[in-house]
């Protein structure tokens, strides 16, 4: 399978990942994809289509979007201008709402992280190892700094890139690659995302981390994984994404008693983002998914390899200091906005606690929600 073609398709077989873990941790059923009710809060329950993706789709369009090629230097990196302001704006979102930041007490000793899969952009769209290495790094630290979060960011990004070398090895030649690089990986090559100098505790962290994630894949070789009753932290969902991801590769039934429920759809999300690297699709488009808006996910795939080959040329995105309220605009209303460019308001509606807008944009329909 031609590397572009790869490249496609881990990104729509992600989401594909993502809507199966996605309708489980709602419906708990195994089903193929059906409509269902999501809360994003107590107070705000809403009718989601079949195939709906959750968040982890939400913010790896995000990223896409903040993508700029530069030829000259041989990257793609985030516009982190922009990335501000698309994050605002996804406050507003069915599923959105920054779960942390830097000023989040957990911040620094949550081993967990969230949406380690909204890297796949970046490393899809580079062909550079050591500038996807950073980036993704620098993408994952802007919410969550524990080293287990920062190893498995780095190991994710080993996997993808090992894969689109040669994406026919075997489970026991995949483990190897990611100790080896796990053996040779030295702290210091995270200090350049450091704006200070790491303390005692980070030191030691990073190192019993890096032996704990060597045990982790020692086992993982040898045998299969046992499943989980609790919260997993990021090196247990990555675990069960390559468990997950190695069984698509067999023909062998999923495993999804591998995760509690609310880690299921980042596991799925991971697994089938590695097998659409690996997996044999002929032509550019995956096979019909039932995904929601399939077209546009694909479009999307079409955007990361035309940024990964430097043909969008996208400039450094300006910041708007002019706020646009898009509560307060008429139904009816066509505006410029900054980050959804032209937009109409087509809908309204206003509940006890919460006020629903509609907007059509020239990439689709967006619903925003705002607390009263």
């Amino acid at each position: 399978m031609k590397k572009d073609i790869k490249i496609i398709s881990s990104f729509t077989q992600m989401v594909y990942g993502d809507a199966i873990g996605f309708l489980r941790e709602n419906t708990n059923k195994d089903a193929e994809f059906q409509p269902f009710n999501f809360h994003r809060e107590l107070d705000l329950r809403m009718g989601v289509s079949a195939g709906q993706w959750s968040d982890l789709t939400e913010l790896s369009l995000i990223i896409i979007k903040c993508l700029m090629d530069d030829q000259e230097n041989n990257r793609v990196i985030v516009d982190y201008n922009r990335f501000q302001e698309e994050l605002k704006l996804w406050n507003y979102y069915r599923h959105g709402g920054s779960k942390a930041g830097q000023q989040h007490p957990l911040y620094i000793d949550d081993k967990r992280g969230y949406g380690f899969s909204r890297i796949m952009g970046i490393l899809l769209a580079n062909k550079n190892f050591g500038v996807a290495k950073e980036e993704s790094l620098r993408q994952i630290i802007y919410f969550h700094r524990h080293p287990q979060v920062l190893l498995t960011t780095l190991l994710t990004a080993k996997i993808v890139f090992s894969l689109l070398e040669k994406s026919n090895q075997t489970r026991e030649e995949q483990i190897d690659v990611l100790k080896d690089f796990l053996i040779g990986l030295h702290r210091e090559e995270l200090s350049i995302l450091q704006q200070e100098a790491p303390s005692k505790k980070f030191i030691l962290q990073f190192e019993q981390e890096k032996i704990n994630y060597l045990m982790a894949l020692d086992r993982l070789k040898n045998q299969w994984l046992q499943p989980q009753s609790s919260k997993l932290d990021s090196q247990g969902v990555l675990m069960a994404a390559l468990e997950n991801f190695w069984r698509l590769q067999e023909e062998l039934p999923l495993r999804t008693e591998l995760t509690p429920m609310e880690d299921q759809k980042e596991a799925l999300a991971l697994a089938y983002g590695f097998y659409g690297i690996t997996s044999e699709i002929k032509e550019k488009d995956v096979i019909a998914t039932g995904i929601k808006e399939e077209d546009f996910i694909n479009s999307m795939g079409d955007y990361i390899l035309k940024i990964r080959n430097y043909q969008v040329d996208r400039k450094p995105y300006k910041v708007n200091q002019s706020s646009v309220d898009l509560f307060n605009i008429e139904v009816g209303s066509v505006i410029k906005h900054p980050i959804l460019n032209v937009t109409k308001v087509v809908g309204r509606r206003e509940g006890k606690y919460w006020i629903e807008i509609t907007l059509e944009t020239k990439t689709g329909e967006y619903k925003l929600y705002k607390r009263i």
